[in-house]
């Protein structure tokens, strides 16, 4: 018995060892004599670094700005099994600033040297030179905001040693703009994998723009690099009137310096860039094959896609491309279903050309905005007009252009109250509004359809607007009944259901009401002020008074008649104070659809 207590003591002691450690930091109210609890938390990031070790972990940093005059080193060694989460707490907002750095000595801001780091939710500002720069592997940056330094936003590359190529690096979602090397403004990039790199190394996501040079920089890399879903744009801009600027402005520069390494470009935008490049896509003497699967470039001041020289290994590979109020330069290449020759696009071809959305504030799961810039309109000539590429698409075949146009199919059931007949189930048919919501305030609205429900209450709404793998509101509106909302949706397909009738929580906050067997959207709300209340009641009373027939909103059971059943209905909803539950920030729109008064006898 004591050999068994002796082992459990054993196992127990090894696993506090190898537990992960949780800590807190707070560069206002923290001491590095803190334990680093959320009530003690610590002050410095390198304490809670230290405190984490190599076996991984979280470090939550509060909102706040965390002042550094050197750089800060991220050098632990954690794994696959026990990453070291670096993450802003509860989305506030940790600003890691550097402006106290000198430039004498060319400091960075964040080394990231370690491995299995998870950056995410941080503000990177005024480094000396790169806001950050990174040597390890299998590190994850995501969802951070990298600008305003001294040199490029984000650079990636290691020494001549094969250890040190920084492998499997996967940046996500993340923005780099308004880096600056004054005066000159010549080696500012956005991104920067260059030098010497590893393989498996992706950017997904991110954008970057206004930066003094190129939005993403491969000199020399020396190991290919996928960009998958990326803008850059208006890069090489002079937006500091520096009297000596002279930024290249390529949108996304492939390679430098005759080094041979190929590299996949996938669903990527260029636009506006300058300087005095000012490319789209280039391959800046990269002496390999280059691969472009549809992407877009758009009125770039030097060629939208430059790819002039013969490549001695590969070949330039361009698919499914849009070149847009541009010139294109290419030669010994392979082009399939691009816009050029005989494809040319025009502005209704696309949603919107409004270029202020590229750099709109992202969505909740920290994708890019799903706005309609550059996606493709109803009737464009680029749907099902590409070639399959291995890509996801939707269609006979694969769109042109870096957006699929979607058409979701949602298959809706909901049913109104005062049109369901609680013995059979059935409704009297009639049209909702059906409408997508963005999944977080203020829950823009992001397509809109009307839906002839019919007597089961089935309808289809086809959306033009919606996405794959994005959280969603659906909100129902009908002429006499209270808006109502689901619960947060994610679409997994183009072909989704969603059904209201089957329990009371399908509708944000149960806002339903029980018609025999079957949930209902509640009626009565006449005057679509999102309440049911006197002044519908009001409404109702009047019509019946007058006998008003027909295709009116005072007919609340659908029968065509305004009479004593409708003003039931008004009257149990109204003593019920029922009224619109939506998710909090969601906006009130308080509509009175006609003057009201009560009808008196003499």
């Amino acid at each position: 018995m004591k050999i068994r207590y002796m082992i459990i003591t054993l196992l127990l002691l090894v696993g506090s060892l190898f537990a992960e450690t949780t800590c807190y930091v707070d560069p206002v109210a923290g001491l590095d004599t803190n334990p680093g609890t959320i009530d003690l938390p610590l002050k410095t990031i390198g304490a809670a670094n230290t405190k984490v070790g190599n076996v991984g972990g979280y470090i939550y940093l509060r909102g706040g700005t965390y002042i550094y005059s050197s750089n800060l080193s991220l050098s632990n060694k954690a794994s696959a099994q026990s990453t070291i989460k670096l993450w802003a707490y509860n989305n506030e907002i940790p600003i890691i600033d550097f402006a106290s750095e000198t430039t004498a000595g060319n400091d960075d801001g964040i080394k990231l040297k370690g491995d299995y780091y998870h950056l995410k939710g941080l503000e990177v500002v005024h480094a000396a030179h790169n806001g950050i720069s990174c040597t390890g592997h299998y590190n994850i940056i995501e969802a951070c905001k990298i600008h305003s330094n001294r040199n490029t936003g984000f650079q990636m590359g290691g020494g001549t040693n094969s250890g040190a190529y920084p492998s499997h690096n996967l940046i996500l979602n993340c923005d780099s703009y308004l880096n600056f090397d004054a005066p000159i403004g010549g080696n500012a990039d956005g991104f920067d994998p260059k030098w010497y790199i590893g393989s498996g190394n992706v950017f997904k996501g991110c954008r970057a723009w206004q930066n003094s040079d190129d939005g993403w920089d491969f000199w020399m890399a020396d190991s290919t690099v996928e960009l998958d879903s990326c803008f850059s744009f208006r890069n090489g801009v002079n937006c500091w009137g520096s009297s000596q600027f002279n930024g290249n402005g390529n949108g996304f520069k492939l390679g430098g310096n005759y080094v041979a390494t190929p590299h996949i470009v996938k669903n990527c935008v260029s636009f506006d860039n300058a300087g005095n490049t000012g490319r789209g896509y280039d391959e800046n003497n990269n002496t390999a094959g280059q691969t472009l699967y549809n992407c877009v470039a758009y009125r770039n001041m030097g060629d939208n896609y430059h790819f002039t020289n013969n490549p001695i290994s590969g070949q330039h590979i361009i698919k499914n491309c849009i070149s847009y109020l541009g010139n294109d330069s290419i030669i010994n290449a392979t082009l399939s279903n691009n816009s050029w020759p005989s494809l040319t696009p025009t502005a209704a071809d696309f949603v919107s050309l409004d270029t202020s959305l590229a750099s709109a504030p992202r969505q909740a799961n920290g994708n890019l905005p799903d706005n309609g810039f550059f996606r493709l309109k109803a009737g464009s000539k680029f749907i099902d007009a590409g070639v399959n590429v291995g890509l996801p698409f939707m269609g006979s075949a694969p769109d042109i252009g870096a957006f699929e146009y979607l058409i979701t199919n949602l298959s809706l059931t909901a049913l109104i109250q005062g049109f369901t007949n609680p013995a059979t189930g059935q409704m009297v048919p009639d049209t909702v509004a059906c409408v997508i919501k963005n999944g977080s305030a203020p829950f823009a609205t992001v397509d809109s359809v009307k839906v002839f429900l019919n007597a089961n209450g089935q309808g289809t709404a086809v959306f033009s607007k919606a996405s794959i793998n994005t959280n969603y509101y659906i909100q129902l509106k009908h002429r006499n009944s209270i808006e109502t909302w689901s619960n947060s949706v994610t679409f997994a397909n183009a072909n989704p259901t969603y059904d209201f009738t089957t329990s009371q929580s399908q509708a944000y906050g149960n806002n339903l009401i029980q018609i025999g067997t079957k949930w209902c959207l509640f009626s009565g709300d006449v005057n679509q002020d999102n309440n049911v209340n006197l002044l519908d009641l009001i409404a109702v009373d009047n019509d019946n008074t007058n006998i008003v027939t027909g295709y009116v909103n005072t007919d609340v059971n659908g029968d065509n008649v305004v009479n004593l059943q409708d003003l039931i209905i008004v009257d149990n909803n109204n003593t019920a104070i029922i009224t619109r539950v939506a998710p909090p920030g969601a906006p009130t729109a308080i509509r009175i659809s006609r003057p009201l008064k009560i009808n008196k006898q003499q």
